[in-house]
């Protein structure tokens, strides 16, 4: 199975996307991009919600079918780790954990320092 991800820049100060209002039937993907829940349902303007850290898609198996599933990596253990000996952080998904260290190691991801780098760098 095929499936679609959506990679979104947010450049405004309104936590909605894609945004144009409260219209959601217009387009029935929008997210909160501070906790990406469901726009409407799991968040709104009138939520206070959380940014749960640095954002993992993954393709897990769901009756049958492969869907995407996102979990978060704590961002502040993370580049914590960046520059110690401290274990990488695991992704926490809804269906389970990811160890940390092993996620690293399968993305070729080990340079600490390397990383540490490029986090300073930014994405400008």
């Amino acid at each position: 199975a095929l499936g679609k991800l959506v990679l979104a820049v947010h450049g405004g100060a309104c936590k909605q996307w894609p945004g144009g209002g409260a219209n959601v039937r217009t387009h029935p993907h929008c997210f909160c991009f501070k906790c990406c829940g469901r726009w409407g349902v799991d968040c709104r303007h009138q939520v206070t919600c959380t940014d749960p850290g640095v954002q993992q898609v993954r393709v897990v198996k769901s009756g049958g079918v492969d869907r995407l599933e996102m979990g978060y990596i704590n961002s502040q253990r993370y580049m914590k780790a960046l520059t110690s000996n401290q274990a990488f952080p695991d992704t926490v998904f809804p269906t389970g954990m990811l160890n940390g260290e092993e996620r690293q190691r399968a993305l070729g991801m080990m340079d600490r320092k390397a990383l540490a780098a490029e986090m300073r760098r930014g994405t400008a």
